[in-house]
């Protein structure tokens, strides 16, 4: 498979799961399994460089081996400075590892103890073992609070193939501090939202069922659910630290998810909207393979676009349009602003599709 950026791509001879931009910094790093036949994992380094001719390259930097394979990451729950980035693993595990620790070293032992030994995680969390110690695949995760963006804790949330969805304060190591579990679900994707004080913050799950949940976590209620014809490949609120009742940064906080059947959908997630009836628009991708298997919005664009990933290798870009009436762009109409298709075309069975997107939260780019 391939990691892929605007300005570069670099064919990795592993499968990549997620890739995630390392926080104010030109670098990045791919998750993902091993070479076929191989459970391990892998955590890939990348630097993005200027050639000599002006270009810009995705040079490959540092190569981490981990028992199991890696599933998706964040760096959100930790301060910038740290580097700690947050990953959920197919061995049912939450990890945190240190980013400049691994660099001196090629691989990690598996303990589950804190250590500061450099070849070992931060943190190890049992996240999603059943009571048989069979592990579940983490399929998802997300954090806020801890680069400096929002207010309040640090929290990381992880949905896994069991159907929970289990949210973690990073300074409470031995269970999750809330867990909603449907265990006739796969949890597919997570994310925060409304993150705008100390005391305010929401919590969104999708399934395979096609089932969206809404929790506010002040209240610990389910705020709403909507279910759509297909299950949820991803879920993301275009700024997870804007009031959902209110416009701020010039913004409006909306909630996006992608399908498995060739679309986008954005919510509008304001507390007097919150019914069955929850006016939402449905944007068809039109790919080969159908999935829309990522979709995120862009944190420094003014017009609160967002990207789409398609199964044949393309990625979207949709601008929300701006009202007559209002200046600020509303999510519930979209215009397509451009394509561009990944020029490296992979031989696995996937294919080309692309299974993940990140921006890069200080650099426009």
């Amino acid at each position: 498979m391939e990691v892929w950026v605007e300005s570069g791509i670099k064919q990795s001879q592993s499968t990549v799961f997620d890739v995630v931009w390392v926080p104010q910094s030109a670098r990045l790093v791919s998750l993902g399994q091993q070479q076929e036949g191989s459970s391990g994992g892998v955590l890939a380094h990348y630097v993005l460089e200027l050639a000599d001719d002006g270009s810009a390259v995705l040079a490959s930097n540092h190569t981490v081996h981990t028992p199991d394979a890696l599933r998706c990451g964040t760096f959100d729950a930790y301060a910038n400075s740290e580097r700690h980035l947050a990953v959920g693993t197919f061995g049912g595990e939450l990890l945190v590892l240190d980013l400049s620790a691994l660099h001196r070293s090629n691989n990690y032992n598996n303990a589950h103890t804190r250590t500061t030994a450099p070849q070992q995680p931060t943190y190890v969390y049992r996240s999603h073992v059943s009571s048989a110690s069979t592990p579940h695949i983490v399929n998802a995760i997300a954090a806020v609070g801890g680069n400096g963006n929002g207010n309040g804790a640090p929290e990381i949330v992880t949905g896994c193939r069991d159907g929970s969805v289990a949210i973690w304060d990073p300074r409470q190591k031995d269970r999750p501090f809330v867990a909603y579990k449907y265990p006739d679900e796969d949890c597919w994707a997570v994310c925060f939202g409304n993150a705008h004080s100390d005391s305010e913050r929401y919590v969104a799950a999708g399934f395979d069922t096609g089932e969206i949940r809404l929790w506010d976590l002040r209240t610990n209620k389910l705020l709403w659910h909507y279910r759509e014809t297909e299950g949820i490949c991803s879920l993301s609120f275009s700024d997870p630290y804007v009031s959902v009742s209110s416009n701020n940064r010039g913004k409006v906080s909306y909630l996006l998810a992608s399908t498995v059947d060739e679309r986008c959908c954005t919510f509008s997630v304001s507390p007097s909207s919150m019914t069955d009836s929850l006016a939402f628009t449905k944007t068809n991708i039109p790919t080969d393979q159908g999935t829309v298997w990522a979709s995120k919005a862009a944190p420094l664009d003014p017009s609160n676009g967002f990207a789409a990933c398609g199964g044949d290798g393309t990625v979207h870009y949709y601008t929300p349009s701006s009202s007559s009436s209002s200046s600020t762009p509303n999510p519930t109409t979209t215009k397509l602003s451009f394509t561009r298709k990944a020029t490296v075309q992979c031989s696995s069975a996937v294919g080309s599709a692309i299974t993940s997107v990140s921006w890069n939260d200080t650099m426009r780019g």
